[in-house]
């Protein structure tokens, strides 16, 4: 009877120590996919910001050239307006009509591209999941939203 008893209890606990080994297995597991998820998240955040990045600096090199190429045009007209200057460094009227066009060209071009990177359409929505959700868990751009 004590032995009974005994193998009774035992069979009553190894029972209780496996629904607790499956509901810790299954919590891990769920941890462990949520964790997964959140790497995911951040990865792709940061490819996000690098691209953004990277965009946002082919941009500066684009107005940066767009600058030096309506120096130039500024160049020629202070010269063009000097009439005692050389006419040595000066442009022909072709090569002034196609720095003008190359200009208006590029800085149409550097328009867009600043309008779609910078603006004109709506911030992304960043979300994460869960329920925690904390102000802490915000980026500042997703504050300003």
């Amino acid at each position: 009877l004590r032995e009974r008893t005994n193998l009774l209890s035992v069979t009553a606990e190894r029972d209780i120590l496996k629904q607790e080994n499956r509901s810790l297995n299954l919590e891990v597991a769920r941890l462990r996919r949520h964790a997964r998820m959140e790497l995911a998240m951040q990865r792709a955040e940061m490819l996000a910001q690098q691209a953004e990045r990277d965009e946002l600096e082919q941009l500066a090199a684009e107005a940066r050239r767009l600058l030096d190429l309506k120096e130039k045009l500024d160049r020629a007209d202070g010269d063009a307006a000097d009439p005692g200057s050389d006419t040595e460094g000066q442009m022909s009227d072709d090569e002034r009509q196609e720095v003008e066009e190359k200009f208006a060209e590029e800085h149409c071009q550097v328009l867009k591209r600043a309008q779609l990177l910078c603006g004109g359409s709506a911030p992304p929505e960043r979300t994460m999941p869960g329920s925690d959700w904390d102000m802490e868990d915000f980026t500042p751009r997703q504050e300003s939203m």
